[in-house]
């Protein structure tokens, strides 16, 4: 796939009636991107209306504002520099207590088998070890199999998060 970039302020975000999410597509097969997209995100205060996934998988990003990730039952609180990762089979929603937006990137790709989740959904940047990329840049590794998911590598800069499949 050539590289891409597009502007934050020429994505075409959608939202459902009665949800608080506003998602816009970033890249897909409209750009050449095979098994990938990537999302843009933003969820107003409130609870969002359920987001199933099927045969999908998702690995977000929470880049701005605060809330709370509902799978299952389960609540993971979402914080700048937090990670999730979510498998095929599974249904969310995202609750964001306010004032702020709160403001996700996340990567979707195919995931046909059913896969069983580490009890680790969650993921800090905070918390994983600085490792280092070429000239004095780092990275850290966010998502990856060490959670289960063994189709994508979520790294993240000190300021931003990428996505690849493998």
């Amino acid at each position: 796939m050539p590289g891409h970039a597009v502007s934050e302020w020429d994505l075409q975000p959608a939202r459902e009636e009665g949800d608080t999410a506003e998602r816009a597509v970033a890249i897909d097969g409209s750009f050449g991107s095979e098994l990938l997209e990537l999302h843009l995100a933003r969820y107003e205060p409130g609870r969002s209306r359920p987001r199933a996934l099927d045969r999908v998988q998702e690995v977000m990003y929470a880049a701005a504002g605060q809330g709370t990730l509902i799978v299952d039952g389960k609540e993971h609180e979402l914080e700048p520099g937090t990670a999730a990762y979510l498998i095929s089979g599974e249904t969310y929603e995202v609750d964001n207590p306010g004032p702020e937006t709160l403001l996700l990137v996340s990567a979707v790709a195919p995931q046909d088998s059913a896969r069983q989740l580490d009890e680790r959904r969650i993921v800090r940047f905070d918390d994983q070890p600085a490792l280092t990329a070429s000239g004095d840049r780092e990275f850290r590794y966010l998502v990856t199999d060490e959670v289960g998911c063994t189709d994508l590598t979520q790294a993240a800069p000190p300021s931003t998060a990428t996505s690849t499949t493998r």
